[in-house]
């Protein structure tokens, strides 16, 4: 348990030191305890990213820059434990000084300050969600996390064999490896400093700064501790933060959200104070550095933050200079639309796209003329020598630029790789976006009603949600209220979600939806008002209401081999809440309203200030909490997770998955070594350590996968050689991804080549074929060379140099077993196969034709096959042999069994035994 929260430990206190040696570098004021924590940790996570692009990314010494970053953590937490200790000798100092210190010091100070107990109670039951994420984060299935285990994972492993991320020794092609790197490294330092449990844990760090970002963000414009905390807590009870902690947790979702609150938190900072601090303005760069470093759309929301902060913070009230910077704020979308518009020409997917890009722009341009408190551009000049920190995001881009044409693996400009995506649409059968119909494109544009409608975003929050909102817009009527900046994350989230991830919210879609569950948190507390205790505590009744609600009603309990597996919503429950949630939400929100008129009525003014008084409110904001962690930790997902510590590893593979592509890594796990040539098997790479050429992926289809399926029948083995492919998997037609292999068969007709070439040997197993590749000087053993003496039993034998022909004429009506077999050791080092080439025919009668293997001292059967009547055909056929025979003295047979009168053959062509 420890361990799994080590780093978490060690980066968090370190965050400390950090931060105040930062802020006393900036010679800024203190900004508070646990602010500095915030900060703090967010400077450390970009001194990481920044010694790894340096010594990782520009050069292959990523060992070092780990190195480099845990002594530079030993250090700052040797700093941190003294300036703890100084803090708190400062503190208890000061209260040796109060009168109330003699007598139950910190116990009898809360209790006679009991306006803290709103906020005590709430406290706990943030520590109580936060708790419950990590046991979501810790004990559900990896096998639930399929992007990770198909890329993100396997990068990890690529950086530490390669030392560095420049070669992808799992997928095959390099290009595919630059995603931004931040949590692929993060996992490649967890893996090399620590151990894998660590590597499960870790999101909950993200999630903590999440909360503390919401935390500090709501106080700054409600002036109020209590409300702060319940904006945290219902971030925390989203589906959408259940979902992704228990789905996604390895991917790059959870850290972005971490990193778009913060600088939602640094923006907030700069816009609504008189000068700019120099520590704000290097938080909120950082901030926006580690966007483009965690996430591909981190790239355009950070250039649009930038040029949002000038245009609203210094650009002089000149309505014209405002014009001109927010439109370059979206530019990188203008220019994405006008090339696709040049490529493919105008659709209705470009129209539309460019129509919200035009009116999101408009919308920024009305907020930034309501917002009054600018400053004149020499002050931007005299912060702008900072900017230069932006240099860490701009060498990882550039050099993927320069390397492949794009930024990013998902967006890039080069011919070649657009015209083989074009092939690889017609096998994997992807629309082009472009050219879907009009529906489809009117159903992407930015969707603001799935805001309050969505489930992933809390059914019992959409009043609170409304209102909260229509504050927000009476807000900027005639000024920039304190919280109208939510609508500037609103406005440019709206527009990315929409433009660049399909307005998806379903499935997997439920990582892009989640980008906005900080910022709807905050807007949800906005319809609370100065709340009163009584207010109060109905909130937290709300909170522990909704706890329940949510794990139970909204969200699904999904198992993996009878073991909790994840949480889900779509496609186990609408995704679109139903009429039973509106109704939950509105008794809500109606209950919280008759309370505040009531309080409100003169005839309840006497009964709201004794209440107000009571001490029994402040034992039931206690009890309310206890109540909340009770919930929590008692539903049937509670059981559940307890569960999972009883009679399995955490990460046992599961019996059946993806398709059951645990056949092929059973098969390969004790196979021989070499790569894989994968069609939909993209796992392959992670479940069995090799490296799977796997056409699902877009940039190994274009570099390795088509140049194959474009080789001619003659050539086929030199470009299977070149790429040291020694198996390729195909889905068969009892798979649902055996569709690809009939588009791909259709035109390029690989799996007909496979099976007319010798040098392809088929495996069979129930889901997939697959094909083993066998050059010309590989060891076998030839089972029908005259070396072999092979006895025959009531059959006529023909022998020739490497095949044999059974003759079997019955001429009575009690049949025989009718039989050759061989007392064969196969000097069996590693599991192996037999290939064969046989020809059976029934000429008159009814016969079977068995291969068997049995133990030679106790004629037990360990293997039999039926090898079927071929009709006078010859017929190619792979047997793997069970791997258990090793160290057993074994005997091969060929069987002809008769069931009455008649005349049969086998002819045994060829028989060679491969290692497997």
């Amino acid at each position: 348990m420890l361990i799994s929260i080590l780093p978490i430990i060690l980066i968090f206190l370190s965050g400390y030191a950090v931060g105040r040696i930062i802020a006393r570098i900036c010679k800024s004021e203190s900004p508070g305890f646990v602010v500095h924590f915030l900060y703090g940790n967010i400077i450390i996570m970009f001194i990481f990213i920044s010694l790894f692009i340096f010594l990782g990314v520009l050069s292959n010494n990523a060992q070092i820059s780990f190195l480099v970053f845990n002594t530079f953590l030993l250090v700052m937490l040797a700093i941190d434990l003294f300036y703890l200790i100084k803090f708190l000798n400062k503190k208890l100092l000061g209260m040796r000084n109060e009168e109330d210190a003699t007598n139950g010091f910190i116990l009898t100070k809360i209790l006679k300050r009991s306006r803290d107990f709103p906020f005590i109670s709430v406290f706990i039951i943030v520590l109580a969600l936060t708790a419950f994420n990590y046991v979501l984060i810790s004990y559900h299935s990896i096998y639930n996390e399929y992007d990770s285990l198909y890329i993100f994972l396997p990068i990890s492993h690529s950086i530490l064999l390669g030392n560095g991320l420049n070669v992808d020794y799992f997928g095959g092609s390099d290009e595919s490896i630059k995603y931004p790197p931040l949590i692929q490294s993060l996992n490649a330092w967890i893996l090399n400093s620590f151990n894998y449990d660590v590597l499960r844990t870790f999101p909950i760090y993200f999630i903590l700064l999440t909360s503390i970002s919401i935390y500090f963000i709501s106080k700054r414009f409600t002036n109020d501790r209590f409300l702060p905390l319940i904006a945290t807590s219902f971030y925390l009870l989203m589906p959408a933060t259940f979902v992704i902690s228990s789905r996604f947790s390895l991917q790059h979702d959870i850290a972005f959200v971490a990193f778009l609150t913060f600088s939602a938190f640094t923006l907030c900072n700069i816009l609504y104070t008189t000068k700019v601090r120099n520590f704000d303005f290097i938080m909120f760069v950082v901030a926006i550095s580690l966007l483009p470093l965690t996430r591909e759309v981190g790239l355009i929301i950070s250039w649009s933050l930038l040029f949002v902060l000038i245009a609203f913070k210094f650009s002089s009230k000149n309505l014209f200079f405002r014009i001109l910077i927010l439109v370059l704020a979206f530019i990188p979308i203008y220019g994405l639309t006008f090339y696709d518009i040049v490529r493919d020409g105008l659709s209705s997917t470009t129209g539309l796209r460019l129509t919200s890009l035009l009116l999101c722009n408009a919308a920024l341009v009305f907020l930034s003329h309501k917002f009054n408190d600018t400053l004149r551009m020499r002050s931007l000049i005299r912060i702008s020598p900072f900017l230069l920190l932006i240099i860490i995001p701009g060498i990882f881009i550039v050099q993927n630029l320069i390397q492949m044409n794009g930024p990013y693996p998902t967006l890039m400009f080069s011919s070649d790789f657009n015209n083989s995506v074009l092939e690889y649409r017609n096998v994997f059968d992807v629309t082009n976006k472009l050219d879907q119909s009009l529906i489809d494109s009117v159903l992407q544009l930015p969707r603001l009603d799935l805001l309050f409608i969505a489930t992933a975003l809390s059914s019992f929050l959409i009043f609170f949600k409304v209102f909260g909102f229509l504050k927000l817009l009476r807000g900027i009527r005639k000024a920039f209220d304190h919280h109208s900046f939510l609508l500037i994350f609103v406005v440019i989230l709206l527009l990315i979600w929409s433009y660049f991830l399909g307005s998806n919210f379903k499935e997997s879609g439920i990582r892009h939806i989640s980008y906005f569950a900080p910022f709807l948190a905050m807007i949800a507390i906005l319809p609370f008002q100065s709340p009163s205790k009584l207010t109060k505590l109905y909130i937290l009744a709300v909170v522990a209401g909704s706890s329940y609600y949510v794990i139970n009603f909204e969200v699904v309990v999904t198992y993996l081999d009878h073991y909790f597996n994840a949480l889900w919503i779509d496609p186990f429950l609408s995704e679109i809440i139903t009429i039973g949630s509106l109704l939950v939400g509105a008794s809500i929100f109606i209950g919280y309203v008759i309370i505040v008129k009531m309080q409100d009525r003169l005839v309840f003014t006497a009964t709201t200030n004794r209440i107000e008084n009571s001490k029994l409110i402040d034992l039931g904001f206690i009890v309310c909490s206890l109540i909340v962690v009770f919930v929590i930790v008692s539903t049937n997902l509670g059981y559940s997770i307890v569960d999972i510590t009883v009679g399995r590893s955490i990460d046992s593979q599961p019996a059946q998955w993806e398709n059951n592509v645990t056949e092929v890594a059973n098969f390969l796990k004790d196979a021989e070594n070499g790569s894989v040539l994968g069609f939909r098997t993209p796992s392959v790479s992670f479940l069995t350590n090799r490296t799977n050429y796997d056409a699902f992926n877009p940039h190994t289809f274009g570099k390795v996968v088509l140049p194959i399926l474009k080789t001619s029948k003659e050539n086929l083995e030199e470009k299977i050689n070149q790429f040291d492919i020694k198996y390729i998997i195909m889905p068969n037609e009892n798979n649902p991804q055996h569709k690809i292999i009939q588009n791909m068969d259709s035109k390029y007709n690989l799996s007909g080549k496979l099976e007319e070439s010798i040098n392809f040997i088929k495996i069979d197993t129930p889901s997939y074929d697959i094909y083993k590749h066998i050059n010309s000087d590989s060891n076998y053993i030839d089972i029908f060379n005259k070396t072999f003496a092979w006895t025959p039993v009531n059959v006529e034998l023909i022998r020739s140099n490497s095949s044999l022909l059974m003759l079997s004429e019955v001429d009575t009506n009690n049949p025989t077993y009718n039989r050759i077999f061989l007392d064969a050791d196969l000097d069996q080092e590693s599991p192996q196969i037999l290939y064969l080439n046989y020809t059976s025919e029934i000429l008159t009668g009814n016969a079977s034709f068995i291969f068997e293997i049995r133990d030679s001292l106790t004629n037990d059967i360990l293997f039999s096959k039926d090898l079927g009547n071929t009709n006078g055909t010859a017929t190619t056929g792979s047997i793997a042999l069970p791997s258990f025979i090793s160290d057993i003295d074994i005997e091969l047979r060929f069987y002809v069994i008769p069931e009455d009168q008649g005349r049969y053959y086998l002819l045994l062509s060829t028989g060679k035994i491969y290692p497997l």
